[in-house]
């Protein structure tokens, strides 16, 4: 959020306020730094008042007054020192001269330019719709600062404009409030800087909630002097127990924020006079050395359960097991004097108290005690805390997984996306919908037009450009690398892989009638193999984008045609006849010379009645008879003339029936396997005698052996098949 400046006369503003917060400043910082630390800040404010000398807020007090407040807060609230309280002081300079950063790091060096150039970037990354992707939000604010420190003295800067909020317009408070609360909150909360955390909440209800918050405040309000005597009765037994074993203590009493009370009004669906803990008791006790610690907070839990009764559900024990901010405390929840009210109690020590009041700062510099603060592993600790954050059974946080140190994208309306590193333009489109995707030709970049194959960064917003004309190649897999967008890229291949094939095949077979030819089931393969395809709809495909020439096809198919007229030329061998009973699978071969010869129809092709056949005669087996297109057909013609009779078909019995097998490729929508089996067996009143489908991707490939006729009954199941909606091809198999 960029700072707001206001152009005007130099108002009656005392200048010795200013002059006094720095001096405040300045002692505070006298107490933790070197001389030398001392002047660089003292040179730090030098620069940031001239530059800011004849600027001031709506207020009219000088601008000067934020960024020395910023610094107070870094070095006071926050527990950070030298870097962060320059880079504090210095933060809003880049608005007023962009050329600032080269002065910044001549005088300061590289570190402290890091830190104020990254405020800036992130002040522009801020989105007023991004309030149910906060957690988003975190995770890119955690993917593109190069150092930690940069959130931290951001948090304090939103602190401030926070605290200083009704310098604002109405619209701009509500935007203040809304970034505070679902930003900058929970990471307020992930440090342990509860303070902070509960300041930003309780803002975020008063200036997006009016109505609920000064509900709740007169509420408050009208309950305060019965609540006030009710805690005086609480707290007077604990007092004396206290007191006569010789404690040291504060005791402090107060009431929940009124955000707390909202919120447990919002989950637990209850009014405000239903909210069990209004209040909350904390006891803090002095002069216990860091070995005694524990036993002594557990001693002043017995002492208060003896008093009064505790609630199980409500024990939290964060003395044995710290959360990762360092935060120590036991809290209880016990039924008041009356029987009827319940009060939190918390109990800890000065240290632990120092803790939860000062977050993460605080904790390390305990852990410290003997050789000071180690700052470079407070901000290890604060990485780890702000990537991992803990889960409590109350608590509102937010996962963040950066392990893979993903990016996160913005949409042009400020929606964020998620995405692997080294992710481009195409994935991002993708990432929006299959669709937009599909007809990617670039994107707007921060602005700039760039390629399907840029590579994006975390921060970047980006605007996919879209053509309807467009449609995914192979090249795209290379390009894309998120499974969900290779995934439809694939997807969208195979799509139009089976629109292609099934625009040849109708093609083809429209130029194959006006040359006045056919594609019949036994002249398939051979095609096939001449032309080097795996299987029929690989040559449709091809076929479609002009990959094979018509003649090519033409010119086959004549050869086969002109071959089969001279194989059915008659062979002096057997005229075959029916047996006077034949059965559906056994016939016998009969002529003049030969009677009572049994012969079995070949497994290697099923032959059905109207198939061009001959017979095989084996030595242990009898007569085979095989289809003249058989895959077997080639070879036992070449190597056993000698064995080949001539045989044709007679009419056979009108209730025999023969086995056939239909291949059949579709699109696996919901009921197909139902649609086609039923067409099989309900309408078309065949016997259905195996099913095998296997499905891959979104089709279908499915293998039907049913009981026909003859040829043209197979011919006729084909053609019903392939009117069914989602069916793309149906032949009768290659070997049958």
């Amino acid at each position: 959020m960029k700072p707001e400046f206001n152009f005007q006369d130099k108002p009656d503003f005392p200048s010795t306020e200013v002059e006094q917060q720095y001096q405040r400043l300045i002692e505070k910082c006298r107490e933790k730094m070197s001389s030398e630390e001392l002047r660089l800040v003292e040179e730090a404010y030098a620069m940031a008042s001239n530059l800011l000398k004849e600027r001031y807020r709506q207020s009219g007090e000088p601008y000067i007054v934020h960024p020395l407040s910023v610094a107070q807060i870094v070095i006071e609230e926050i527990g950070l020192s030298k870097n962060s309280v320059i880079s504090a002081l210095l933060h809003d300079l880049i608005e007023i001269n962009p050329t600032i950063p080269e002065d910044i790091r001549n005088r300061f060096g590289q570190t402290i330019t890091t830190i104020v150039t990254g405020l800036q970037k992130i002040s522009g990354l801020y989105r007023s719709d991004i309030n149910n992707q906060s957690d988003k939000y975190i995770d890119l604010l955690l993917t593109i600062v190069p150092d930690v420190r940069i959130i931290l003295v951001k948090l304090a800067d939103r602190l401030h404009t926070l605290r200083s909020i009704k310098i604002f317009s109405e619209e701009k408070q509500h935007q203040i409030a809304m970034e505070a609360g679902i930003i900058y909150a929970p990471i307020a909360h992930r440090l342990g800087l509860y303070h902070i955390k509960s300041e930003m909440e309780e803002a975020w209800l008063k200036y997006t909630k009016p109505g609920v918050y000064n509900n709740i405040i007169q509420k408050l309000e009208e309950t305060s002097h019965e609540r006030e005597k009710y805690i005086e009765e609480f707290i007077k037994p604990i007092k004396n127990e206290l007191n006569q074993r010789g404690y040291r203590y504060e005791l402090k009493s107060r009431v929940k924020s009124v955000y707390s009370i909202w919120k447990k009004m919002e989950t637990q669906r209850v009014r405000f006079e239903d909210v069990y803990d209004l209040f909350a008791i904390r006891i803090i006790l002095d002069n216990i050395a860091p070995q005694d610690e524990k036993m002594a907070c557990w001693t002043v839990y017995s002492i208060i359960s003896n008093l009064y009764t505790p609630n199980p559900a409500r024990m939290r024990d964060w003395i044995s097991t710290p959360r990762k901010s360092g935060y120590e405390s036991l809290h209880t929840t016990v039924l008041g004097h009356d029987k009827k009210m319940w009060v939190e109690v918390q109990i800890r020590t000065r240290r632990m108290d120092e803790i939860a009041e000062k977050g993460s700062a605080a904790h390390w510099r305990y852990k410290e005690s003997s050789g000071g603060q180690s700052h470079d592993q407070w901000l290890v600790s604060i990485r780890e805390i702000l990537e991992n954050p803990e889960i409590g059974e109350d608590e509102n946080t937010f996962k963040a997984n950066n392990t893979n140190k993903d990016i996160f994208v913005f949409t042009p309306k400020g929606e964020l996306k998620q995405l692997p590193p080294n992710s481009t333009v195409l994935d991002f489109a993708y990432s929006i919908h299959s669709s937009v995707g599909d007809h990617c030709t670039g994107a707007k970049v921060n602005g700039k037009i760039a390629p399907i194959k840029h590579v994006l960064k975390s921060g970047d917003t980006v605007d996919v450009l879209t053509s309807k004309n467009q449609t995914p190649n192979e090249s795209w897999l290379n390009i894309a690398i998120t499974s969900k967008a290779k995934n439809r890229i694939k997807r969208s291949l195979k799509d139009q892989y089976y629109k292609d094939a099934e625009q040849g095949r109708e093609t083809l077979t429209r130029k194959l009638s006006q040359a006045g030819l056919d594609l019949p089931d036994e002249f398939i393969v051979g095609l096939l193999k001449k032309l080097g395809f795996k299987n029929i709809l690989d040559l449709y495909h091809n076929y479609a984008l002009g990959k094979i020439d018509f003649s090519q096809i033409k010119n086959y198919l004549q050869d086969q045609t002109n071959q089969q007229t001279q194989i059915e030329k008659p062979i002096p061998l057997i005229s075959p006849k029916p047996k006077s009973k034949i059965s559906d699978d056994d016939y016998l071969i009969v002529d003049n010379d030969i009677s009572r010869i049994d012969y079995k129809l070949a497994k290697c092709c099923n032959p059905v009645f109207g198939d061009p056949i001959f017979g095989f005669v084996s030595i242990e087996k009898g007569i085979t008879i095989h289809r003249q297109n058989c895959p077997n057909a080639s070879d036992l013609i070449h190597r056993y003339p000698y064995r080949i009779i001539k045989a044709r078909w007679n009419k056979v019995d009108p209730e025999g029936r023969f086995p056939a097998t239909i291949n059949v490729i579709g699109i696996d929508q919901t009921g197909i396997l139902n649609i086609l089996t039923k067409t099989i067996v309900e309408e078309l009143k065949l016997q259905l005698t195996s099913v095998h489908v296997d499905t891959d991707d979104g089709y279908f490939n499915g293998t039907f052996t049913i009981m026909v006729k003859d040829v043209s009954h197979i011919e006729f199941t084909v053609q019903q098949l392939l009117k069914i909606n989602g069916v793309l091809n149906a032949t009768r198999s290659g070997n049958d």
